[in-house]
């Protein structure tokens, strides 16, 4: 989202204080804007239907795909960003390799959900 603490603002916080960044390359997501979330659920809530939907961008890539196209998107083309592996990070929790959304109950709706990089370009260009 616009405020807050989000992976978009870790990273290019983390680019400034570094010259490398080792970034999960097993994990796979769908990163989502939260205002085109909002918009999503806003569209859902506007229809008849009931039920459990995922709202997601479209799209899907590892964390290490997404930190690289943060970057570029930001213009930082110096920063290296190499891969890592998840048990290389040894978080306390374990983490989902694969988290991809089902988007097939908005599609169903036609409820549009653009794909994460366009979401990340409007992102950065609203507040950076």
């Amino acid at each position: 989202g616009d405020q807050g603490h989000n992976f978009v603002r870790t990273i290019l916080k983390l680019a400034t204080e570094r010259e490398e960044l080792q970034i999960v390359n097993d994990q796979m997501g769908s990163p989502t804007y939260a205002l085109d979330l909002a918009k999503g659920i806003d569209s859902l809530i506007r229809t008849r239907a009931y039920g459990i939907y995922h709202g997601a961008n479209a799209g899907a890539c590892t964390w290490f795909d997404f930190a690289k196209e943060i970057l570029e998107l930001s213009g930082n083309l110096q920063t290296v960003v190499k891969p890592m592996s998840t048990k290389d990070l040894k978080r306390p929790a374990p983490r989902p390799q694969y988290s991809i959304l089902a988007r097939d109950g908005f599609n169903s709706l036609e409820i549009v959900m653009p794909h994460y990089r366009e979401a990340l370009e409007r992102f950065l260009q609203k507040n950076f």
